[in-house]
């Protein structure tokens, strides 16, 4: 795209995830829906199941 439009690589701007779990919010998460499976888990927090 950068070479495309004449633009530089830094110029470009993406979007990224956040890298890290809130585990405050998992620590909540879990204590107020105790009985919710990890892939339920995982998909709120908008990861994999490996990283909880």
């Amino acid at each position: 795209m950068a070479r495309s439009n004449d633009l530089g690589t830094y110029s470009i701007k993406i979007k990224r995830r956040q890298r890290k779990l809130d585990w405050e919010a998992l620590r909540q998460d879990v204590q107020d829906n105790s009985d919710a499976r990890l892939i339920d888990r995982a998909n709120k927090f908008g990861v994999k199941v490996s990283s909880i």
